[in-house]
């Protein structure tokens, strides 16, 4: 349907993107930056006008299946430049609250969401393109990288604000956060990533977000992988390991878990996130871990008298019904992680 809504068909791909690589100000494999002549607008306008068409076609025949982008991209990569125009994506994000410089329309929240799945399947596919043994494909697929690198980096504590009401968004742009930081890292792009210090916080600031759980596990990886490198995101990582223990600690006292069940369960799961890639994360508390102990024991308690409450209505046993009601939840103190990964 896409390509037959080109000017000749498969030979009017090319169309998607109006330049070749490299001569978008979009971006591309490290294209040059837009000039303020004509035909540098006439560029940036066909980037957008080509990346807003693309949006818009998910948006009408795949929204409930946005995975279904990746089908997209394997069609027309090498073949639309567009869809490695970076620097146009992000500028979409970030102003599509309001009209382009093109007269574009504004983007609706669900065009969005399509970018965000466009943007992050394009990512993934040029780490696979970079992961090749074949040197032209490595070659090209380094040279989007650097570009989004370059290009998306820079955005990133805007573009994570921009996200944050929405969890499908934040969990998006959180794993672009996590693939280009790791990239960046291992391969000697520190100059994207002078300063730190705010999209650190951004990072932080995405964590405490009641989000699911592949988020926080996002965050934490591009958190960790930053502190390989620089010193402030290493402070960072202490100071918040630190006050999450701090505030564990006090969670777990037997007069505070009842009453506050969801706040505990936020806490845990970022402190199970983040003991499976730090250090002890007690840091040697004894009390605190003899209180996790505890609250174990009365879980497997309950569980195992659920279970036999369960086998013995299975096999008719005549038992007071108050003890079947009484096992169908946790007791007071123990609450259900459920079945919602956050």
């Amino acid at each position: 349907v896409l390509v037959s809504a080109l000017p000749g068909g498969i030979d009017g791909v090319a169309a998607v993107g109006g330049v070749e690589m490299g001569a978008s100000p979009g971006g591309g494999g490290g294209g040059d930056e837009a000039s303020n002549d004509a035909s540098g607008l006439a560029a940036v306008y066909r980037s957008e006008t080509s990346i807003a068409m693309i949006v818009e076609y998910l948006d009408s025949f795949v929204s409930d299946h946005l995975r279904m982008v990746e089908r997209l991209i394997s069609a027309f990569w090498g073949r639309a430049p567009a869809l490695t125009h970076f620097g146009t994506m992000v500028s979409m994000l970030l102003l599509g609250e309001a009209r382009s410089s093109s007269g574009l329309e504004p983007q609706t929240q669900r065009q969005r969401l399509a970018l965000l799945y466009l943007m992050e399947a394009v990512v993934r596919r040029s780490l696979v393109e970079f992961a090749s043994e074949r040197p032209a494909e490595k070659r090209a697929g380094a040279a989007k990288l650097d570009d989004a690198c370059d290009r998306v980096l820079p955005e990133m504590p805007r573009l994570m604000e921009v996200c944050r009401p929405e969890e499908q968004k934040l969990l998006l742009i959180s794993h672009v956060c996590k693939l280009l930081v790791e990239y960046a890292v291992e391969n000697s792009r520190d100059q994207v990533l002078v300063n730190t210090t705010p999209l650190c916080k951004s990072i932080c600031k995405t964590m405490e977000h009641a989000g699911p759980m592949d988020t926080i596990k996002y965050s934490v990886d591009a958190l960790l992988t930053l502190a390989r490198r620089f010193d402030e995101p290493k402070r960072v990582c202490f100071a918040m390991a630190q006050g999450l223990c701090e505030r564990c600690g006090e969670l777990l006292q037997p007069k505070v878990f009842a009453q506050r069940a969801d706040e505990v369960r936020l806490v845990l799961s970022r402190l199970v996130v983040l003991s499976s890639r730090m250090t002890d994360m007690t840091f040697g508390k004894e009390d605190m871990v003899e209180r996790m102990v505890e609250l174990l024991h009365a879980r497997s308690a309950w569980a195992a008298q659920a279970a036999a409450a369960h086998t013995g209505r299975r096999r008719g046993d005549r038992r007071p019904a108050s003890l079947g009601r009484d096992c169908r939840r946790p007791p007071a103190g123990v609450p259900d992680a459920g079945v919602v990964q956050h």
